[in-house]
């Protein structure tokens, strides 16, 4: 099967040239599919069964796309790539979330948090990849050296 970006389509592969491959045992693929795993990297490729090929350099782009296999998830990959080409009409960089107001982005890898933050008890999660940060003082209990922009709202 070949899955042609560049024109919209997907298609039985012909043998034709490619950039990228990759060859994907046919009941991994089908498992991902009936699961409707949104994000390949972890569910597929973390798994080492499957084989890949590129000509060329690496196309960080791609990878994106084959873990942001859901609305919420490529809408935060295309946010993220305009913000590295420049190219950004972002809303306010603080969000209300609860009773706190805090930075719109997680530090970690700049998940809109008015679509992927959520208040459990003392903390503010990122449910894109589970970061955690207390809400009295914005210190991430996932990792050290992030910390969160946040204030009880008035």
């Amino acid at each position: 099967m070949v899955i042609d970006f560049a024109q919209a389509q997907v298609r039985p592969y012909a043998g034709e040239v490619v950039r990228y491959r990759f060859e994907i045992p046919e009941h991994s693929l089908e498992k991902v599919l009936v699961e409707h795993a949104v994000d390949w990297s972890n569910s597929l490729f973390l798994s080492c069964r499957f084989r890949a090929w590129r000509d060329g350099p690496f196309n960080e782009y791609l990878y994106n796309f084959l873990k942001s296999l859901s609305v919420e998830r490529i809408t935060r990959a295309e946010s993220e790539a305009r913000r590295r080409l420049g190219v950004t009409d972002e809303p306010s960089e603080e969000i209300t979330l609860g009773d706190f107001t805090l930075e719109r982005y997680c530090p970690h890898r700049k998940a809109d948090l008015s679509v992927f933050g959520k208040i459990e008890g003392a903390e503010v999660v990122c449910t894109l990849h589970g970061w955690r940060f207390r809400t009295s003082d914005g210190r991430c209990v996932t990792a050290d050296d992030r910390q969160l922009q946040i204030r009880r709202t008035t």
